[in-house]
């Protein structure tokens, strides 16, 4: 049997997800609950800063980008507060 896995972003299509069953990865924080994330997608500073100043919580496992992996360089304290919550860092750069 396939496996199935939603890829659930954060803009306008997201309302046309239905909850099913398989892997679920999401890009930033989607504007409703989902259950059984496998991991949170994240790669600009504009999410960075955000959860930084604790204008927002992301509570799903994280796989950060380069531009997160540079923030965390910056961001040592944020770093380590949060570093239980990374999964890995995706840093190959698309040519």
């Amino acid at each position: 049997m396939a496996r199935v896995a939603h890829l659930i972003g954060n803009g306008d299509s997201c309302v046309y997800y239905r909850p099913a069953k398989g892997l679920k990865v999401v890009c930033n924080l989607p504007p409703f609950a989902v259950d059984n994330v496998y991991v949170s997608c994240m790669v600009d500073f504009k999410m960075m800063k955000a959860l930084t100043s604790e204008e927002i919580h992301n509570p799903y496992t994280w796989v950060l980008g380069f531009r997160p992996k540079v923030w965390m360089d910056k961001n040592p304290g944020f770093y380590m507060k949060n570093s239980a919550k990374i999964k890995e860092f995706y840093l190959d750069l698309p040519k």
